[in-house]
Formats: structure tokens, C-alpha cells, sequence
């Protein structure tokens, strides 16, 4: 299978909860999306989702083990749903957290 890259974008860095912002997806791709949060703790409430879907996390949490202190996530989704709508980010903990995301086209 072959990948290409599509197109990405970034929210931001926020307290915000949920964290949100729009992405659209075209037929045939993957979107992939980088949870990153600043702080000793990790950032709560669960997996993101897009258009309502849970997305599927790539790995473990990723945490610096040392100062300054942060983590970041990987999250994906095979074939989402055509169109656009958001991908919304749960940050119960109210962190420090920026979220960013790519599509990738695929191909057989």
C-alpha cells in the first residue's frame, strides 16, 4: 500500500475542553492526528473522535522525563468519514494542549 501526503493544518495551543478544529477528508485517506500537552501531567479525558468516531491510538503516551515536561499522542483513522467535520479533542484536566493533524491519500 502506498501513501501520499494530503493536506494538514494545527488548533493551536489551548485549555480548552473539548479542544476542537475542522478538518476535511477526501475519499481514500488516513487522518492522523498529534495530541501535544505542556505540563507533569498527562492530558485526561479519552480518545479523541472525529465526526462523532473514536480514533485509534498509534502508542502509548510519549512523556519527556525530564524538564521541561510535556507529552505528546498519536492518533489515526482508516478511511473517515468523506467531508468535513471536527476532530474534538476531550482535555478534562484542562491542559496546556496543541493539537495538529494530516491526511494522507492511500493507495493499493
Amino acid at each position: 500500500m502506498a501513501f501520499a501526503f494530503s493536506s494538514n493544518s494545527q488548533a493551536g495551543t489551548t485549555t480548552a475542553n473539548p479542544v476542537t478544529t475542522s478538518v476535511a477528508v477526501n475519499a481514500n485517506e488516513i487522518l492522523v492526528v498529534w495530541i501535544a500537552s505542556v505540563g507533569g501531567t498527562n492530558r485526561a479525558g479519552g480518545a479523541p473522535t472525529y465526526n462523532g468516531v473514536t480514533m485509534l491510538q498509534a502508542d502509548t503516551v510519549q512523556k519527556a522525563a525530564s524538564a521541561p515536561e510535556g507529552s505528546i499522542e498519536l492518533w489515526y483513522l482508516l478511511a473517515p468519514t468523506v467531508g468535513t467535520a471536527n476532530v474534538s479533542v476531550p482535555n478534562t484536566g484542562v491542559q496546556d494542549t496543541s493539537v495538529a493533524w494530516a491526511t494522507f491519500t492511500y493507495a493499493a
